[in-house]
């Protein structure tokens, strides 16, 4: 039956309404409101139709607006621009809930890496820019980006990441900047957002040296590490689960001395990756494995190593076999109990360098696991 308080502005073939005027009575006056039919869902949200207020409550105005939205609607579709506001913070939830789901199914170009890096990164901009319209943002807010993020790191009330830095590295915030330009081209393919602040290059400046220990710092290091104080300290030194972690962190640390293997690479290494080998002038070496899939360039490798590598992966698996772990060849060789590859090593590491009084170099940066990567020490 026709309702005589609706008025259709504009009928489509099948003879459904494509745009509806109706007065809505609020509390302090009576304001018309058209509804528009969607043809194109992916550009609404998903919604069959859009209901806007027209701001009046005189009926020509109103159903001379509702004509005027509605063509600027119809423009929007074929253009496929998106029509209905979409709050930053929710925009960014559904780029992550995307990278996620290719992720789980493990869909080529999607890397658990680099989820991690947008999980550490985009909140950031979740905070920065709120509730604000994706389509709002622009070339403007990633050129102040810089400011305001000096500005909440050095704030100690607000909440960050467990290795968060007070002042963040200009390398930081290139990777931050550019993990929220690739959920802008995201959302700009899938008709989510209008603009494109993503061509916005962020200009680092001269690169940063990385940080490195001495000789002296990794000899302190290393003493330390061999010290009963490491192993057993506090009221956990009985703690079975600890005692386990810092064995395999000092395995860790000292493998890596003597291997150079990139973090990522070592992480993923099982027993069936690492060889014995004897080199030209008949010194015993060891020889790692590394796959296409675990190496930062996308090839496989093999890595020749110094023999204080293999000697502290035997020690390792030794120990492993005491205490009854499986140390087949299929097992990774730096897991949790259960066999599950570390994600990181990077609050252990802080707090083993913190206890041995190694945390800064000479120009007081924060040494990182890298570090001991720099400098080939013989052990």
């Amino acid at each position: 039956m026709h309702d005589p308080n609706i008025f259709h502005v504009c009928m489509g073939e099948d003879g459904t309404a494509k745009v509806s005027v109706f007065l809505r009575n609020l509390k302090k006056k009576s304001i018309y409101y058209a509804r528009f039919r969607v043809d194109r869902q992916d550009l609404s949200n998903g919604q069959r139709y859009i209901t806007e207020s027209l701001k009046t409550d005189n009926l020509d105005r109103a159903l001379q607006l509702a004509q005027e939205r509605y063509a600027q609607i119809r423009f929007a579709q074929q253009a496929g621009i998106g029509l209905k506001p979409l709050p930053t913070d929710e925009a960014i939830n559904k780029f992550l809930s995307n990278y996620e789901r290719n992720v789980s199914l493990m869909v080529a170009g999607f890397s658990p890496h680099m989820l991690r890096g947008f999980r550490r990164s985009l909140p950031y901009w979740t905070k920065y820019l709120g509730k604000k319209d994706i389509n709002a943002v622009n070339v403007r807010q990633l050129e102040q980006y810089e400011e305001w993020r000096r500005a909440y790191a050095a704030d100690p009330t607000n909440q960050t990441h467990g290795n968060a830095k007070v002042d963040p590295t200009r390398r930081t915030l290139q990777w931050e900047i550019g993990c929220f330009k690739q959920c802008l081209r995201w959302l700009k393919e899938h008709n989510h957002y209008n603009g494109n602040a993503y061509l916005y290059t962020y200009k680092v400046g001269k690169k940063e040296r990385r940080s490195s220990f001495t000789i002296d710092q990794y000899r302190k290091l290393f003493r330390f590490m061999r010290s009963n104080e490491y192993v057993q300290v506090g009221k956990h030194k009985n703690d079975s689960r600890l005692h386990r972690y810092r064995q395999m962190l000092r395995t860790y640390v000292l493998f890596m001395v003597n291997t150079g293997l990139r973090v990522g690479e070592a992480r993923h290494l099982r027993w069936e990756d690492i060889e014995e080998r004897k080199n030209k002038l008949g010194q015993k070496v060891i020889v790692c494995r590394v796959s296409a899939s675990h190496s930062k360039v996308k090839k496989s490798r093999q890595v020749v190593g110094r023999s204080t590598a293999l000697n502290v992966l035997t020690r390792w698996r030794e120990y492993l076999n005491k205490i009854g772990e499986d140390t087949s060849p299929s097992k990774r060789i730096f897991c949790t109990e259960k066999g599950d590859a570390i994600e990181h090593f990077r609050e252990g590491f802080n707090n083993l360098i913190r206890a041995a009084d190694v945390e800064f170099d000479r120009e007081g940066k924060k040494q990182r696991v890298s570090g001991i990567l720099c400098k080939r020490v013989m052990v």
